[in-house]
């Protein structure tokens, strides 16, 4: 990211974390937005762990721009100004777009900031640059050639039934197993009434065509969830206290993220070494 983006994303969460870190400052806060029929009554919290609710949060800040402006008028906060500045805003009112479809959430924020157009000219490179390297980050690991091979080579997972060649994937057994599976309508049923994976998933295909569906379970893993990435750092977090000196966090976060529950008794009586007497 550019540094006066950045910049201005690192005193936007100085601001937030000003007035949600004071309880004092988030009731008074909260009284000026009920006085002025704000139609919100707070900011929303930022922590690093949590950094997919970042568009949500940028764009509460800016919604509230004018009711902050206001609640350090008297106050020596030193980025009081910040929310009067229009080049200032117009950078927050990027980030909070460019983080919000980031986020996948179907909203687009379009800020209205006194100013002629010409005062922004000096931003549009920052915004180019910033979406470039989004772009280059993106076709780092998903390069168009790799995807257009992967969807070929898998277009029998997502849908079996309107595949008439024999994919390359499968060995001639596998083939069989699929020709006897994609004519069953039965199946072609369920295909149609449940999603994707619940289908693979489902006992008719595990049971029935155990090779096909643990290929077509291999090829699906790769889509992880958003949810799940937010886990994983929530769990880190969770492990990674001041108590720690040191944190080999692998076995640690698998051990935390599985839904499957160890019996640590029995793993501690395994590991035990006992006396050459005993």
């Amino acid at each position: 990211m550019p540094i006066p983006l950045k910049n201005v994303l690192d005193e936007a969460v100085k601001i937030i974390n000003f007035v949600k870190s004071r309880p004092l400052s988030t009731r008074l806060f909260t009284i000026l937005c009920e006085d002025m029929g704000s139609m919100h009554k707070s900011l929303l919290y930022h922590t690093e762990i949590r950094w997919l609710s970042r568009g949500k949060t940028l764009v509460r800040l800016l919604e509230l721009r004018n009711e902050l402006y206001v609640f350090f008028t008297d106050h020596p906060f030193n980025l009081q100004l910040r929310l009067s500045d229009k080049i200032w805003l117009f950078r927050l009112s990027y980030l909070a777009d460019i983080f919000t479809k980031l986020n996948e959430v179907n909203l687009s924020i379009q800020e209205s900031i006194d100013g002629n157009i010409e005062d922004f000219d000096e931003i549009y490179g920052e915004i180019e640059q910033h979406l470039n390297e989004i772009l280059s980050s993106l076709e780092k690991y998903f390069p168009e050639s790799k995807d257009i091979e992967f969807i070929q080579r898998y277009n029998w997972v997502k849908n079996p039934f309107l595949i008439n060649d024999k994919p390359e994937d499968l060995s001639i057994t596998e083939y069989e197993e699929f020709i006897e599976m994609t004519t069953d309508s039965s199946l072609k049923t369920l295909f149609d009434k449940i999603s994707l994976t619940d289908f693979w998933f489902s006992s008719s295909i595990t049971n029935e065509y155990q090779s096909l569906a643990k290929k077509a379970i291999l090829a699906l893993l790769p889509f992880a969830t958003t949810y799940l990435c937010e886990t994983g750092f929530s769990s880190y977090a969770s492990m990674k206290t001041k108590y720690r000196n040191k944190l080999d966090a692998e076995a640690d976060m698998r051990i935390q993220l599985s839904h499957i529950k160890p019996n640590i008794k029995i793993l501690v009586n395994k590991k035990s070494q006992h006396h050459g007497s005993h």
